[in-house]
């Protein structure tokens, strides 16, 4: 679904959608999945913990005897008490050959940095997965509310997020890469955010453009910020024409 990333909250008022989980958004299109087949790592597994998981599942699907996960496989002969000489080494070099094939596979675009920068080390050692840091509102000084523009088809203001999407000479532009941020130019915005003109069909504009519809006005976003400017001070205050007159921001000061 071409929303299926983006969802609403019944414990929302709708302005901002939910914030991207793997989990709800992406896993079923893009599970972190290694050999055999049908098996997925679990999300959110910095390295030394892919690498443990790794080695856990394939020693205990070696000792269960599960040669689909083994190209070669060590026999265990039954001999009460211990394992035949050599067999435990045996056993390690071919475990851990399987962890290595499986994590030059998850460390690749084809599944963690497809979303995630990996960051590596010496010899091209993975040391950690970097998070996303996808921003749950990305321009935090404006005001936007997606429920009010519910009658608009998300296209309008994301072509780009559409496989089908093509700029103005018609050449297919939609995002490729995951560096892309899909919002709008104002020039959009500005398509019904200004004065009103023409009639019709050939209508523009007509909704509120003041500056306070998309801006935040003095820091109103964070009531519990600081005091602010010195102006503030009892010995600065004064009335609204002082105000006005620019008296109280130094304008008519020496």
């Amino acid at each position: 679904a071409e929303r299926a990333a983006h969802l609403e909250s019944e414990r929302t008022a709708g302005a901002y959608y939910l914030p991207i989980n793997y989990e709800a958004d992406c896993r079923s299109c893009h599970p972190l999945t290694f050999e055999p087949k049908g098996q997925a790592l679990p999300h959110r597994l910095q390295p030394a913990q892919v690498d443990q998981y790794l080695e856990d599942y394939y020693t205990t699907q070696y000792l269960k005897g599960n040669r689909e996960a083994f190209e070669t496989f060590v026999p265990l002969r039954p001999l009460p008490g211990k394992l035949p000489e050599g067999t435990t080494a045996k056993i390690r070099d071919v475990v851990q050959g399987k962890v290595q094939t499986a994590e030059r596979y998850v460390w690749s675009k084809a599944t963690c940095e497809e979303c995630h920068y990996v960051e590596r080390g010496a010899e091209a050692k993975v040391k950690s997965i970097v998070p996303t840091n996808v921003p749950d509102v990305w321009f935090k000084s404006a005001i936007f509310d997606h429920s009010a523009h519910r009658a608009v088809d998300c296209k309008a203001c994301h072509e780009r997020a559409y496989l089908d999407s093509k700029d103005e000479q018609g050449i297919p532009n939609a995002s490729a890469t995951n560096t892309d941020v899909l919002l709008p130019g104002v020039s959009t915005c500005l398509k019904c955010h200004a004065p009103r003109s023409g009639s019709g069909n050939t209508a523009k504009g007509g909704a509120r453009s003041d500056c306070t519809e998309c801006h935040r006005y003095h820091n109103g976003g964070e009531p519990f910020a600081g005091i602010g400017a010195k102006n503030r001070a009892p010995a600065h205050l004064g009335s609204i024409e002082d105000f006005l007159s620019e008296t109280l921001h130094g304008g008519n000061s020496p």
